[in-house]
């Protein structure tokens, strides 16, 4: 048998992991429309990428500073 204080502290931890899925859920939601209203603050003269779309690139390129491992010297 489990302790009844276990099992209330399983319900706190449950229901904290939901609560904070939640939170995670709205923030994923608001990231694109926070980027599009920063993009549109900038200057227009600005060639700046915004992050959301720095992070679209990166999904094409995931580090394209770091050359291929067949291009690195080794010493």
């Amino acid at each position: 048998m489990i302790p009844e204080t276990l099992l209330w502290k399983w319900c706190e931890i449950v229901t904290d992991l939901d609560n904070l899925q939640t939170k995670i859920n709205t923030l994923r939601t608001l990231q694109p429309q926070t980027a599009i209203e920063l993009d549109a603050l900038l200057p227009p003269s600005s060639t700046k990428p915004s992050k959301a779309m720095s992070k679209d690139l990166s999904t094409h390129h995931p580090n394209p500073i770091t050359p291929p491992l067949s291009k690195l010297r080794l010493y």
